[in-house]
């Protein structure tokens, strides 16, 4: 903003702190020149007539720290990124034993085939493992049960 107040000409610049009621000290602050030079050109440049000053309102207003508890902070609107809900854990719960298509079963649950590809990442359960592998070249996913570890495991004999 103190660039496009520099941009102004002199009698612009007058006809603002005028009509907002700026001090000399402020409008020096924001123009980086002394005290003395604002006053100066004040007294010899008449301001503006009608030159809309509600463009520059904002930059001068004290801010509030009222409504946003703290006086710096903008607040901006949070990106939507990823799916929603629990959408993806929904496509893994459909899963089944046959092996199906991933583009096919990742369109049905509106779910990125990258998503479906990483079972390890957005998928826990116990005794399921979620299988992706090419099969007759086409993508497909399908689930495994998982055997226990006292089932694989061969009997120790005495």
């Amino acid at each position: 903003m103190t660039k496009t107040f520099k941009k102004l000409t002199v009698a612009d610049r007058n006809a603002v702190i005028d009509s907002l009621g700026i001090s000399d000290e402020t409008a020096a602050r924001e123009l980086n020149i002394t005290v003395e030079e604002v006053a100066t050109a004040r007294t010899e440049v008449a301001a503006t007539a009608g030159f809309d000053a509600t463009p520059y309102k904002a930059h001068f207003q004290k801010p509030t720290t009222a409504d946003s508890g703290s006086a710096t902070a903008i607040e901006r609107p949070k990106k939507k990124r990823g799916p929603s809900g629990t959408r993806i854990v929904t496509a893994f719960d459909a899963v089944t034993t046959e092996p199906v298509s991933l583009a096919e079963h990742a369109k049905k649950y509106h779910v990125s085939e990258n998503c479906l590809r990483q079972p390890k990442r957005f998928y826990s359960r116990e005794g399921v493992v979620i299988r992706v592998r090419k099969k007759d070249g086409v993508q497909c996913i399908w689930r495994e049960a998982v055997e226990s570890d006292e089932a694989s495991t061969p009997a120790a004999t005495a």
